[in-house]
């Protein structure tokens, strides 16, 4: 089984994307069940559900790649294939679906990852169209901000976005073996280009007429982002 992208849920649910079997695959560890509330290095899970087939239907997946949980454990997923957001409650009911393929407002072109924030606001990476995109809890989109490009603000092939405790956003800029960061807003202000990720040890950096040679981590072409450890 090839595996995507998995995230932990308020109520430390495992949901866990399958791309060959085109499911969401729920398992929940052992000592959450038995009311413990901390969880061990060596930790087991057990299966507790799945849901999904392939095809275009409500509640099936073309190549689901990324999933994210809000405030009442409600579930998204990128259904990547079928250029959509599907909407799930914790339990696999069908909630709601938004996107088609396309370029404009709430359209996607290979959509891979995705996010929540405080208020429960969707923030999607499209690694086809190069931006991020931002929607409520039902779909309504809100904003969208990116392009294709080497420059603050552009991207090439995003991969991922995560949003932090002040909704901060970290977009995963693959083909730029970098990661963006940008503040909340309608219009969301860079905070920083987070360095190259090419493999060097070392970048120059300009302030004013000072360069300054700064160590700079080395993971090549990043796709994956988290804002906890």
């Amino acid at each position: 089984m090839q595996n995507r992208d998995l995230v932990l849920s308020i109520s430390l649910t495992i949901f866990l994307v399958s791309l060959t079997h085109f499911t969401i695959i729920i398992n929940i560890p052992n000592n959450v069940l038995a009311q413990t509330p901390t969880l061990s290095s060596n930790e087991t899970y057990h299966f507790v559900k799945e849901w999904g087939s392939n095809g275009t239907a409500e509640g099936q997946f073309q190549y689901p790649q990324g999933i994210a949980t809000d405030s009442s454990d409600n579930v998204y997923v990128v259904d990547s294939g079928n250029n959509r957001i599907q909407k799930f409650s914790s339990n696999g009911n069908f909630i709601t679906k938004w996107g088609s393929s396309g370029t404009g407002d709430g359209q996607f072109d290979r959509p891979t990852g995705i996010a929540t924030d405080s208020s429960d606001n969707v923030y999607v990476a499209e690694f086809g169209n190069d931006r991020i995109q931002k929607f409520d809890s039902s779909g309504s989109f809100i904003t969208e901000w990116g392009s294709e490009g080497i420059v603050e603000w552009q991207f090439d092939d995003p991969f991922n976005i995560a949003i932090d405790s002040i909704n901060n956003a970290y977009v995963a800029d693959t083909g730029n073996n970098r990661v963006e960061v940008f503040a909340p807003g309608i219009n969301p202000s860079i905070i920083s280009d987070g360095g190259k990720f090419n493999g060097e040890n070392s970048s120059s950096t300009t302030t004013g007429n000072t360069t300054a040679n700064s160590e700079k981590p080395t993971p090549s072409q990043p796709t994956g982002i988290t804002d906890q450890v």
